[in-house]
């Protein structure tokens, strides 16, 4: 994170979180521009940052630091949760590994983005639940219930993760589902206020004003066979709109949550008119939203096409290789859930997360938003790895 240049944090949404940091430091409050506050973003990853900045100076480097720490930490979250469902130390560890050297989750860490912090508050929150589950004891489970409700205050994605939380705790009996009204009291607790100041100020009773407006528009065209580019373009032509501008505070109205109901509405009305449109569409997104390259994360942002026009290689092959070892780690992820057949709710444990990940494509492609889906990914794709290791060495 020392060596990352400092063009690469000055781009598209780290700047918008790091304004958002510098207001809050100034004094300014959750704000973009100074006497503006703003709803866009959820309040937990800015927050970080400007603890970061009253601490050290203003710094986005030290930031990256400490989101290298918490990646680190994340490592050692997965090994413990490994050991409560794998029970198998040598799968624990090797999925460990995997997740400390994995490419994406290293070159995610040297972003301005919520993911680190996110996956880091994830695992925490699923170790604790799957201790509760495992173990029994009601404490564990209220814990998992607050930190999953820091985790929705630096990414509004993990919202409805209390309700996969519930069909996981009925698995294990009825007296374990009971502790889930501890778990649910303490998340919401956690998000409400958050969500009252947003009512307050803005009339948007959310997470964040910036929803998924822009994904079910895009995509709720695409029904019709518009291209995503052409689709993107009129987006962007309403968003220039002046009355979705934040030129000024007026309370109780958002601009950007009006922009979001609008688009919404114009997106949800296509995709009830061509439903087996829209299901295509959504069949289509899932291998994609899986198997990506993370290009954009990578500084390879171009298409193959112009790459190939320019005679760089260098780009293609990197795409290939992570397009290659995003299969892999899928393949023998499936194959890791085979294996736990036997042990199938902690299997479930671990599946949670990325199968609660598919939401997204039901509006949007973004594939940085699967990011705190791979500890579990590589947790269950080291199982298959372990047993060859055995099979050739006998003692692994």
């Amino acid at each position: 994170m020392l060596t990352v240049p400092p063009e690469r944090l000055a781009i598209g949404d780290q700047l918008e979180y790091d304004a958002i940091a510098d207001n809050l430091v100034a004094g300014n409050g959750f704000a973009t521009q100074p006497g503006i506050p703003t709803a866009n973003r959820a309040p937990l990853y800015p927050m970080t940052m400007a603890a970061v900045y009253k601490t050290v100076g203003r710094s986005p480097r030290a930031v990256l630091v400490l989101q290298a720490v918490l990646g680190a930490a994340t490592v050692l979250l997965l090994l413990w949760l490994l050991r409560e469902t794998v029970e198998n130390e040598a799968a624990a560890q090797i999925g460990a590994w995997l997740f400390a050297v994995h490419p994406v989750g290293i070159v995610y860490c040297g972003r301005l983005f919520a993911e680190t912090l996110s996956t880091f508050l994830l695992a925490l929150s699923m170790l604790l639940l799957a201790r509760h589950l495992c173990r029994g004891k009601a404490l564990e489970a209220v814990l998992a219930g607050l930190v999953m409700g820091l985790a929705t205050l630096a990414r509004p994605g993990s919202l409805f993760m209390p309700w996969p939380a519930l069909g996981l705790m009925l698995l294990y009996g009825r007296k374990r589902a009971v502790s889930w009204l501890g778990y649910a009291a303490v998340f919401y607790i956690t998000i409400v206020p958050w969500m009252m100041r947003n009512q307050e100020l803005f009339g948007v009773r959310s997470m964040a004003a910036r929803g998924p407006g822009f994904g079910l528009y895009i995509t709720g065209h695409m029904t019709q066979g518009m291209s995503y580019e052409d689709a993107n373009r009129g987006y962007n032509e309403i968003g220039a709109r002046p009355e979705y501008q934040e030129l000024a505070f007026s309370k109780g109205r958002s601009p950007q949550a009006e922009l979001d109901k609008v688009t919404s509405r114009e997106g949800m009305a296509l995709i009830r008119a061509h439903p087996l449109a829209y299901a295509a569409i959504v069949a289509k997104r899932l291998p994609r939203f899986w198997i990506t390259s993370h290009s954009s994360a990578f500084d390879v942002d171009l298409s193959i096409a112009e790459y190939r026009q320019q005679g760089r290689w260098g780009p293609i092959v990197l795409r290939g290789a992570l397009m290659l070892l995003q299969a892999l780690i899928l393949g023998a992820a499936a194959w890791g859930l085979w294996l736990m057949r036997a042990r199938w709710r902690e299997a479930l444990i671990l599946a949670a997360v990325p199968l609660y990940m598919n939401i997204h494509i039901s509006f949007d492609m973004i594939p940085r938003y699967h990011v705190p889906a791979f500890p579990y990914l590589l947790g269950l794709a080291a199982l298959p790895l372990a047993l060859r290791g055995r099979a050739l060495g006998g003692s692994a």
